[in-house]
């Protein structure tokens, strides 16, 4: 009967527990995804899907330029981790005492941001430049609709 709760014991210490999480991992920035969006007309910017849906910060610089920054941020819970170990000692013939020690870890919280920043011409209504920073990563999707990928562009994204 000893043996049978001992391997028990034993077998639920392996077991008990629930798998980690972390924020995903960072992807690259393309270029041509970056260099795409310069001299792009800015109603493509301010209609674009991604950018739309998110809070635009304008600050006029000096040169009469505007820089508008769009903060994109994901967030999410590190699950805790529990491992536990059956530990069975015998203090005599026919007598066991069994212990668990169970440790914990984890349960953070995180917040991964990416500011796509666009230097704007108001007067000509144009994109000047568009630098991603932060967690960003680039795709076609982040295009302006008048500058998609090409084929082999889409190609590279499937990579």
């Amino acid at each position: 009967m000893h043996r049978v709760l001992r391997r028990a014991l034993v077998v639920a210490g392996v077991v008990i527990g629930c798998g980690g999480g972390s924020p995903p991992p960072p992807k690259t920035v393309r270029q041509v995804d970056v260099d795409a969006w310069q001299g792009a007309p800015l109603i493509e910017l301010e209609r674009h899907p991604l950018f739309a849906s998110h809070h635009r910060f304008v600050q006029t610089l000096s040169d009469g330029t505007q820089m508008w920054t769009y903060q994109v941020c994901t967030s999410g819970y590190n699950d805790v981790y529990c491992g536990s170990r059956a530990t069975t000692m015998r203090t005599a013939p026919g007598v066991a005492n069994t212990s668990v020690d169970t440790r914990c870890s984890g349960g953070d919280y995180w917040k991964s941001c990416c500011h796509n920043e666009f230097n704007i011409n108001w007067q000509e209504k144009k994109v000047l430049t568009f630098r991603p920073f932060g967690n960003c990563y680039t795709d076609c999707s982040v295009r302006p609709e008048s500058r998609p990928c090409n084929e082999s562009e889409k190609e590279a994204k499937k990579e």
